[in-house]
């Protein structure tokens, strides 16, 4: 059975869904005041290489089905319903949509070799609110201790910032950009730019994430150093920043918008690195990991053990340091559920931590040292203790390892470039960097996938009302081009048109040139509101993660299309597929 999935919850996107029908999402919902169905309350709510993916796989021929549009800007909505229907599926074999697995290019599981695992945010699914509002916490304290006028701030609007979302640190505005590289939407502190002033300060004009000035938020983790940047430009602007501070504050080092937002990236990377104060955010999570995760244990152990079943090879290959991947993978691979004796650790081949990426996919040598873990006598983590390291050559199977590089992987298992698949969450560091490097196979989780997917299917009677609506302006648009332009041969040369042989006939088609005008103008009235309000139940400031407004890609579904060849809202919605499954 084979299926080409993608963005199917898009207008305009093809899904290709092993299923002889379609599914509706059932959902709970309410009616808010505008009479639009919205969400219940749940508990959770780089720059780009060149395109260098198109000789990734000799056999592409499906590759513009996935995309599902070919030059033009605008989407065919009727492509929603463009499934096929394979006979030899069955409705109970068709995971829910914000449970699938959705492909950019073909991908055949039977011919991966190894699987490559990132961990935060892949196998480890935090709680985004709960770890952003942490990390928030922790950064301002960085910032507090050096004087800011923080104490009053809150991480009470985690919708001022959201992944996909690019800065401008020299205007110090947030912008929302389509897959062109055009702002759609911009906001400066906590004020939305009105559609004028987005004019003025961007036009045409494209964002070029080459340049300094434009940082890219492309992960989770950049929530909270959005939202607090966007507070503090609110601070800045008013004056408070400076006049309520306190020593030891530098009012020179933060003068303009880029060095804010640089005090404020320094401060969350303070934090994550351990420096932030007792409320750390590390020492945090390790106190309470169920606060901060979501765990699966029995379906992540089942599907890594199938994998392995399938005769693939697996490692984890992480950042983080072996002692927060030991806490954190014994938690969500639920040794404590387990017989005495269970070990995360025996679900991989190999473990990396402190791994460097993007250099470990980007750098052929560099240095790695193997954890003597079986000298410290303990796994235990003890306060001031570090595990043994000792230097090592070449990898093994059934070692955990500090740095390193990729080729070290594949030449361990013998395998090369799209054998291998790497899972990870960072569009540059686990995706980009991948294939920019290695031509592996990739795979991204993005974790707002779930809530998109159910915040679209709310919304469906307002897309109707704004479909109709621009039918209409469509419609009245065309008859009062065809009036404005039987007026231009009258009024010029005296050339009839049909309909219009004389001036008592001319005089009629300039009435309803006007009343076509105003009835334009009308319908422009109803649907500015609705445009508005386009993706709110996702994120009531910029909308879908992956749309630019109602009927276009964001910059990010684009890389996530680019570099991603399949993407998933949460790890675990691989346990739905076999290892052997063609997307």
């Amino acid at each position: 059975m084979r299926a080409l999935l993608c963005l199917a919850f898009l207008p305009g996107l093809r899904s290709f869904a092993p299923t002889p029908r379609r599914h509706r999402i059932q959902l709970k919902s309410v009616e808010d005041v505008h009479g639009d169905e919205v969400l219940a309350p749940t508990e959770e709510l780089s720059t780009p290489s060149s395109d260098f993916v198109s000789d990734l796989r000799k056999n592409a021929t499906r590759q513009k089905h996935a995309i599902g549009y070919g030059s033009s800007t605008t989407y065919d909505k009727t492509s929603l319903t463009n499934e096929l229907p394979y006979a030899s599926a069955t409705p109970a074999q068709t995971p829910k949509r914000e449970s699938r697995v959705f492909c950019s290019r073909d991908l055949k599981l039977e011919n991966i070799k190894v699987i490559g695992y990132d961990m935060d945010y892949t196998i480890v699914h935090y709680k985004w609110r709960e770890w952003e509002a942490l990390a928030y916490a922790c950064a301002k304290a960085c910032l507090e201790y050096l004087g800011f006028p923080v104490s009053d701030l809150e991480f009470d609007d985690p919708d001022l910032a959201c992944r996909g979302l690019v800065i401008d640190t020299e205007r110090g505005n947030f912008l929302k950009i389509d897959r062109h590289g055009f702002v759609r939407r911009a906001m400066h502190g906590k004020r939305r730019l009105a559609p004028d002033e987005l004019e003025e300060l961007y036009g045409r004009k494209l964002v070029d994430l080459r340049d300094r000035r434009f940082s890219f938020l492309n992960t989770l983790f950049s929530v909270s150093e959005g939202v607090l940047y966007s507070q503090l430009v609110s601070k800045l602007d008013s004056g408070a920043l400076v006049r309520d501070a306190s020593p030891p504050f530098d009012a020179s080092k933060v003068s303009n918008y880029a060095d804010l937002y640089r005090a404020v990236s320094s401060a969350l990377a303070r934090a994550h690195g351990g420096k932030a104060s007792p409320s750390e955010i590390k020492e945090a999570v390790f106190a309470d990991p169920a606060r901060y995760t979501q765990r699966e244990p029995e379906k992540l152990r089942r599907m890594l053990a199938d994998q392995r079943r399938s005769g693939k090879k697996l490692a984890l290959i992480t950042n983080s340091d072996w002692w927060y991947t030991d806490t954190m993978m014994r938690f969500v691979c639920g040794d404590d559920l387990e017989p005495s004796g269970a070990d995360w650790r025996d679900l991989f081949d190999v473990v990396v931590c402190s791994a460097r990426k993007p250099a470990f996919f980007t750098t052929e040598k560099l240095p790695f040292y193997e954890l003597a873990l079986d000298e410290v006598g303990s796994r235990e983590r003890v306060a001031g203790s570090a595990p043994l390291l000792r230097e090592a050559k070449q990898m093994r199977c059934g070692r955990v390892y500090c740095g390193g590089s990729a080729r070290l992987v594949e030449k361990l298992f013998n395998s090369k470039e799209d054998e291998l698949l790497y899972v990870g969450d960072h569009l540059f560091t686990d995706a980009n960097a991948v294939k920019a490097s290695m031509r592996w196979r990739t795979a991204l989780v993005v974790q707002e996938l779930d809530l998109e997917i159910r915040a679209a299917a709310t919304e469906t009677r307002r897309t109707a009302q704004i479909d109709a609506l621009l039918g209409e302006r469509d419609n009245l648009e065309s008859e009062l081009n065809v009036k404005r332009l039987a007026l231009e041969r009258w009024d010029q040369d005296r050339q009839p048109s049909p309909g219009l042989a004389d001036e008592a006939h001319a005089e009629e088609y300039r009435r309803d040139v006007v009343s076509l005008r105003a009835a334009v103008k009308q319908v422009d009235d109803r649907l500015e509101p609705l445009l508005a309000r386009v993706g709110e139940a996702f994120n009531r400031h910029w909308g879908y993660l992956t749309r630019a407004g109602h009927d276009d890609k964001s910059h990010i579904a684009r890389q996530i299309e680019k570099y991603a060849d399949v993407y998933c809202a949460k790890v675990t919605n691989l346990d739905a597929y076999t290892p052997f499954h063609h997307f």
